[in-house]
């Protein structure tokens, strides 16, 4: 299936995917699921390896999740968010790839939705603390809105205690 899906000809959706995995029929490339996934808002309810693993790659791969999210009405966004509030997926986790997915050469769009994201999420100071190291390796972000975002969240943050001032100045 991964090497029928990289023929411009073919066309496979999420929700075939998604089922034969499910049936151990195939094990689909985390850039196959990158690429369709997105388009496929109700699979995730569904299958839990869409949540525990599969989602994970659209922070890893590109994807078109930004027109996704858009075209469903904030659905991509406001789902993670649900599922971190509610302890279906790990918020740390999710605050890291949001963050990270502005150094990993995915085009501007897919950095946006993940900073989008991130700001969505609202993390605390405490979580920010956490998360410092990734906040301060997106400062390599070549993606101007990731940051600036970074810059803004780090400046209210250099005021903490347990902020990593050292670090800080040998990243910048």
């Amino acid at each position: 299936v991964n090497s029928v899906m990289q023929s411009e000809m073919t066309s496979i959706t999420y929700f075939y995917i998604a089922q034969w995995t499910d049936r151990k029929l195939i094990e689909p490339s985390p850039e196959l699921i990158a690429n369709t996934l997105p388009y496929d808002v109700q699979q995730i309810e569904k299958y839990p390896f869409v949540l525990d693993e599969h989602i994970w790659y659209l922070f890893q791969y590109p994807s078109e999740i930004h027109w996704a999210n858009k075209r469903h009405h904030n659905f991509w966004i406001n789902t993670l968010c649900n599922a971190a509030e509610s302890g279906r997926i790990d918020r740390t986790r999710l605050l890291r790839e949001s963050i990270l997915i502005s150094v990993r050469n995915l085009d501007k769009l897919q950095t946006g939705w993940g900073i989008n994201l991130f700001q969505e999420l609202k993390p605390t100071v405490e979580e920010l603390i956490i998360i410092q190291q990734e906040l301060l390796t997106a400062l390599t972000s070549t993606q101007s809105k990731a940051v600036n975002s970074i810059l803004t969240i780090l400046k209210k943050l250099s005021q903490e205690k347990d902020f990593d001032r050292e670090e800080f100045i040998r990243t910048t």
